[in-house]
């Protein structure tokens, strides 16, 4: 047989388990308090005299009797808290000098009922909510006469606002043995709160009729059957699937639960596989096929954002890489027009950077170059040009920097290299103004390029370097 202790302890578990729904207060343990119109004791709140629910509480090892008076045990408190894992929290408070100990029971809302200590409540003269607790209360009362505690009164409570709390003669007490039995006897007391026994004949008989009551139920289902997703037959003989779904605070958590090697997305898909006979790649087209037809303008901006198709604006292959490419392939202008062109009669749109922003950036259209060529003695014939960097200064210092920049230049570096490859060699010029601020200014373009296939140092002297060079002078002697 159940101890008393055993059944005083699962008697305050259950019903401080079904307050937590309720709006929080601090409640004062024993019924010695200070004020019972800020604090009122367990008593008042479970409608049973004071010395009864002392002792209980000492019965249940949670309070100990010293000259008289019940004193509560802290620690004993908080193992009964941890044993049970309950959503309250016990704690004392001074008043003229003296301890009190205290118990909060309910839940805080941030918005509607903000957290309150117990020196908030005892300065502002806080009263404690209106409840609606009288099955809660009827309920511990008779598990109090489980406990052959004799002389069980009960007395008005000014907290409860829809009927009088009422308890059952002893010997209708004694009868109430197991929960099957108070579930009985609340169908016949005719409690509105239990689920109609024509559409809902089990949880009526299980008693289940608080949201408390709901959510523990499912909490036990769900462990007992231990996965991520419940099947059960439906009133059509045909399976059917619960699947938990997480509850989490921010979208970067949903993201990061859903990418889970299992999580309920991918229940989701098992479910449809095996309701359907279907394959892994058919049930995840169906579940992308509804989005897409649901939210279709979220869906295609994800896919674009994502880079899994092309947006309005494609992206285009940049003028430093397009060059390499045609160069590394050894295209000429010729055929890279007679090749871009393809492409685009092909995808609808370019993907390449144009032919004139190519030049403008390498050949700098703006200031020509000067065109020339070299006859060997075999008779081979190498195009050359190039751009005297002294001139295209000259001309083009407008175009690579600001006029109002220009008065806070400090140093001007002018770096010149070349390279031979893919059958050319080129030479380009870097200019960076350094400005007072501490910023840079750069411009980058090509100032020559000799169409010949071997990488002669002679040809190269006779053909760009010496002009080029000659113009490097000129700014070194001016600058």
């Amino acid at each position: 047989m159940e101890s008393v202790r055993n059944i005083g302890r699962k008697a305050l578990a259950d019903f401080f388990t079904a307050m937590t729904p309720q709006k929080a207060h601090w409640y004062s343990i024993t019924s010695a308090s200070c004020s019972d119109q800020v604090f009122p004791p367990l008593s008042t709140l479970l409608l049973i005299d004071p010395e009864v629910m002392n002792y209980m509480l000492e019965q249940c090892g949670l309070c100990f009797m010293r000259t008289g008076i019940s004193s509560p045990q802290i620690n004993s408190w908080h193992s009964f808290i941890a044993e049970y894992r309950l959503d309250i929290e016990v704690t004392t408070f001074s008043i003229a000098k003296k301890r009190h100990y205290f118990i909060r029971i309910g839940s805080w809302d941030k918005q509607r009922h903000p957290i309150k200590l117990p020196s908030t409540c005892w300065k502002q003269k806080i009263p404690p909510p209106k409840l609606r607790i009288n099955f809660l209360t009827r309920q511990f009362a008779r598990y109090v006469g489980l406990m052959n505690i004799s002389n069980v009164p009960v007395q008005d409570n000014d907290m409860e606002t829809d009927e009088e709390s009422s308890v059952e003669s002893p010997e209708e007490t004694e009868a109430v043995l197991t929960s099957e039995t108070i579930a009985t006897e609340d169908c016949r007391l005719g409690s509105p709160d239990l689920p109609d026994p024509a559409k809902f004949p089990l949880l009526h008989s299980l008693g289940v009729c608080t949201t408390t009551h709901m959510n523990r139920l499912i909490q036990e289902i769900v462990l007992f059957h231990g996965s991520t997703s419940i099947t059960f037959t439906r009133g059509n003989n045909r399976n059917g699937t619960l699947i938990m779904f997480p509850s989490n605070r921010t979208l970067d958590r949903y993201c990061d639960e859903f990418t889970k090697a299992q999580s309920s997305l991918t229940e989701v898909v098992k479910c449809i596989v095996s309701n359907t006979n279907s394959t892994e790649e058919e049930a995840v087209s169906c579940i992308l096929t509804a989005l897409l037809s649901k939210y279709e303008e979220c869906f295609v901006s994800t896919c674009i954002e994502r880079g899994v198709i092309e947006g309005s604006n494609p992206k285009k292959m940049d003028v430093v890489s397009t060059e390499a490419m045609l160069q590394e392939a050894n295209i000429n202008s010729g055929n890279a027009r007679i090749l871009f062109r393809h492409l685009r009669q092909f995808f609808g749109k370019s993907y390449f950077e144009s032919e004139s922003k190519r030049r403008l950036f390498f050949g700098d259209n703006d200031y020509p170059p000067t065109v020339d060529k070299k006859v060997l003695e075999d008779k081979t014939v190498i195009p050359f040009w190039y751009k005297r960097p002294d001139l295209l200064l000259q001309h083009q210092l407008k175009s690579m920097i600001d006029a109002e920049k220009l008065k806070l230049l400090q140093q001007l570096d002018i770096v010149v290299g070349g390279d031979h490859g893919g059958g050319k060699f080129r030479m380009t010029m870097k200019v960076n103004f350094r400005l007072s601020d501490k910023t840079t200014v750069s411009y980058l373009t090509q100032i020559g390029s000799v169409s010949h296939s071997k990488d002669d140092i002679v040809i190269l002297k006779d053909t760009v370097l010496k002009r080029i060079g000659e113009g490097l002078r000129l700014i070194s002697e001016f600058y």
